[in-house]
């Protein structure tokens, strides 16, 4: 695991980005909200993920946040890990509950900062249809249970969907994980992409996202403030809640402070916008300059665009919540 004092440092350096690097398109379940399953399966070879990794270090990235497809099948992410930590990235992984113990502790003694696994709901037949993966709730319990049980800083992940949202059941989702399981929670925001390689989907309108997802940020924003363990940045939370005024806590930073990478090695600004360049082809890759933008609200984005935009203000509103809640984000 990269130290605290060693990400400090690169930040103090001028490592201030982060990159969403997917890895594979390869997964073991058929999500209702994401397409990636539908795709030709592919991995990115050893040694080009070394090649972007490069890179990356090269252009001041501080985090690299490991995704797929389900990274843990990917037949190198250990050695992959491996060489992230080796040049000094915080790394994170996001899986969908199926990553094993042995490949747990494996990307423990590989360097792994943060672990999220995908949650949708208490329910288990629920999680089943959401994930169409028999036993997907009880296998992503017991990852959760294990990487806590070996000192990973892991939380679950739920996906906003229209069964927790529609009874405004988040609250109860949030006690479950906090209480029953023992980690923190954090979510995702519904999105439809069409831009890029990675295929998510929207199960919602924008009237019912307008009408009913609001309900739910405030309750998250109400169990915050009462003491909840959650991942997800308070400031992001109140730019969520008033998503319709022009004043913000920050913007989103994404094709400057915050990429996503594909397993071509494709470099893409979010989920939403088109390609900007290929990592392993292009001669003169060109970031975006003093780019700010409001059009989404993607949290894989989104958050981590605040380490460029860190103010005293923040950084306030952050430590209040991060002392009552032992919040874990990266």
């Amino acid at each position: 695991m990269a130290s605290l004092g060693k990400v400090l440092l690169r930040y103090l350096l001028g490592n201030r980005k982060t990159a969403v690097f997917a890895i594979t398109t390869c997964c073991n379940c058929k999500c209702k909200m994401c397409g990636m399953h539908k795709k030709k399966p592919e991995f990115i070879s050893l040694k080009d993920a070394k090649r972007v990794l490069d890179f990356l270090d090269k252009n001041k990235f501080l985090i690299v946040y490991f995704t797929g497809g389900e990274p843990s099948l990917h037949p190198h992410l250990i050695e992959i890990m491996e060489y992230a930590n080796k040049l000094g990235f915080a790394i994170s992984i996001t899986s969908n509950g199926t990553i094993s113990e042995d490949q747990l502790m494996e990307a423990k003694q590989a360097g792994l900062n943060t672990l999220s696994i995908s949650l949708d709901h208490w329910d288990a037949k629920t999680c089943e249809d959401i994930r169409n993966h028999k036993g997907i709730h009880a296998k992503a319990v017991a990852a959760l249970k294990y990487a806590k049980s070996i000192g990973i800083k892991a939380y679950a992940l739920t996906y906003l969907n229209p069964v927790l949202v529609a009874t405004n059941g988040v609250r109860k989702m949030i006690n479950y994980v906090n209480n029953e399981i023992g980690v923190a929670w954090g979510f995702c925001y519904p999105t439809v992409t069409e831009a890029s390689s990675f295929d998510l989907k929207c199960e919602y309108s924008k009237e019912e996202l307008k009408k009913n997802i609001k309900k739910t940020i405030q309750t998250i924003i109400d169990m915050k403030e009462e003491g909840s363990n959650i991942a997800n940045l308070y400031t992001y939370l109140e730019d969520l809640k008033n998503m319709d005024s022009k004043s913000k806590n920050f913007y989103c930073k994404s094709g400057e402070d915050v990429v996503y990478v594909d397993w071509k090695a494709d470099v893409y600004p979010c989920f939403m916008l088109p390609k900007m360049f290929n990592i392993l082809k292009d001669k003169n890759p060109k970031f975006y300059k003093n780019f700010t933008c409001d059009r989404c609200y993607i949290n894989c984005f989104r958050e981590p665009s605040i380490i460029s935009q860190i103010s005293l203000r923040n950084i306030a509103k952050e430590i209040k919540y991060f002392f009552k809640s032992g919040n874990v984000f990266v």
